[in-house]
């Protein structure tokens, strides 16, 4: 169909182009996108691209500790600790992330990658906690934002913030523990063990 675009112009002003031309031509369009999706995908976190591109490669399964922030009815302060894990998918347009407990899991809804300089970046997102039906009680579906803190274009550990709508926080801190997406807290805290037993 767009060879017959090509030729159309070409045949208004009496310029004959050969088959073969028109369908080169007519392919470049595809090209372009095979090209873009095969950058986005893969070719920007190879070691020739990655410390050109101003993106940090964080896509992988992390596991650390959150530490939680929050007040009783008496409005007394009380502060937990929960092993966690952090998976996040990324291609170089697109970032999410997803943030498991025993208690919930959060999902992202939105989040973007910022530089703040070089080899400084930060990401921000927001998300949805979902907490399983035992915790549903003291804890309801809720919405809330984080940032997190990185440092190089591929970091190994990470430090985070996070605030809700229910009027908690925290923060965290994660260490890369597999460069494949974890499907649950039991499958994260395995490939953390793994990476544990290798050092």
């Amino acid at each position: 169909m767009l060879s017959g675009y090509i030729r159309l112009p070409c045949f208004a002003y009496g310029i004959r182009l050969p088959n073969d031309l028109t369908r080169i031509l007519g392919a470049i369009p595809l090209l372009i996108v095979f090209g873009f999706a095969l950058f986005d995908n893969y070719l920007w976190r190879t070691k020739l691209l990655l410390p050109l591109v101003r993106q940090p490669l964080l896509a992988g399964t992390w596991h650390g500790t959150l530490t939680s922030y929050r007040r009783d009815k008496n409005d007394k302060k009380i502060q937990t600790e929960h092993e966690v894990i952090l998976v996040i998918r990324q291609t170089y347009t697109n970032i999410s992330l997803t943030q498991i407990t025993e208690e919930s899991l959060s999902r992202s809804s939105a989040a973007q990658v910022i530089m703040r300089q070089k080899d400084d970046y930060q990401v921000q997102y927001q998300y949805l906690n979902e907490p399983t039906m035992e915790y549903r009680d003291h804890s309801p579906i809720h919405t809330g934002g984080s940032t997190i803190q990185v440092g190089g274009s591929r970091p190994t550990r990470v430090t985070g913030e996070y605030w809700t709508a229910r009027d908690t926080r925290g923060t965290y801190t994660v260490e890369r523990v597999s460069d494949s997406h974890a499907t649950s807290l039991a499958e994260g805290l395995q490939m953390a063990a793994e990476k544990e037993s290798t050092k």
